[in-house]
């Protein structure tokens, strides 16, 4: 009898680890599940996918929120101090969607569809820069493992990147989609991205071409991941304009009927919008 103690205590310590184990389980579970926990843990995950360490968020706040450095260390921490001022502080600093920050949507970014509407997105370009004193980057998504062409099928984003200046010697940028997943087949999809485009160039705005896979494209597009990350994702250079818009903006430089009849409705979309290219001699 006595030579079965050890066994039976083997077995009651083994019981007792897995009872700890499955407590602890269901203490993470109603954790994770607490919505406070989650805007805390989301106002964190947005700075630092913003380039903006934890650490370093305090020297962001406004004087109304006087946060000690030390409760940004965990979200666990930072629950004891949430509150909604911080919240829309942080969707307004970052310009993200507060819904995503309060945990009731999972959609991070603000949507700015320019989609056949070149003259919104003149405007919308145009009043950022002035607002904001903003420097603009277009960010162009492809799926395709060589240089895309608008009038060659396949996926795209267009995103908006604007770098503010140092706050705090801090550096922000912050992100906007400017379109779903659009297919370069669709004619007006093409046109009003070749639009774009020019559009940018006409107003100092630099362009980057980014290859990513198809599900990194659907999780930038869908809001399930940050579009900062999905850039540090994508393969990175610069987008070769030459092969999307004409030398000196003449169709007749472009060797394909198809990319010359887009360019044209796309020239067509500009005038609408009260924009004229600069004329070259052809």
């Amino acid at each position: 009898m006595l030579e079965l103690l050890p066994a039976g205590k083997f077995l009651l310590d083994l019981i007792e680890k897995f009872a700890i184990l499955i407590k602890n389980r269901i203490l993470k579970e109603r954790k994770l599940a607490d919505p406070i926990r989650t805007q805390a843990q989301r106002v964190i995950d947005a700075f630092e996918a913003h380039d903006i360490p934890r650490q370093q968020i305090p020297y962001l706040l406004p004087n109304d929120q006087d946060i000690d450095m030390k409760f940004f260390s965990s979200a666990d921490l930072l629950t004891e101090k949430i509150n909604p001022r911080l919240i829309q502080f942080t969707a307004e600093i970052l310009d993200l969607r507060r819904e995503w920050l309060d945990g009731v949507d999972e959609h991070r970014h603000k949507s700015i569809h320019i989609y056949k509407r070149i003259d919104w997105a003149t405007h919308w370009l145009k009043e950022r820069r002035t607002v904001f004193n903003a420097c603009s980057t277009l960010h162009i998504f492809i799926v395709q493992a060589d240089d895309t062409l608008p009038h060659e099928t396949g996926p795209i984003l267009l995103v908006h990147e604007e770098a503010l200046e140092p706050l705090h010697q801090l550096n922000i940028s912050r992100y906007h989609l400017l379109s779903d997943i659009w297919d370069l087949e669709h004619p007006p999809c093409a046109e009003t991205a070749l639009a774009l485009l020019a559009l940018c160039e006409t107003l100092g705005i630099p362009s980057m071409t980014h290859e990513v896979t198809i599900a990194q494209l659907e999780s930038a597009a869908n809001g399930s991941i940050f579009l900062s990350d999905a850039i540090k994702q994508a393969k990175h250079r610069f987008a070769l304009n030459a092969e999307w818009v004409p030398l000196r903006y003449h169709a007749n430089n472009l060797s394909n009927e198809t990319h010359k009849t887009t360019w044209n409705n796309a020239v067509q979309l500009l005038k609408n919008a009260g924009i004229e290219l600069p004329k070259y001699p052809k």
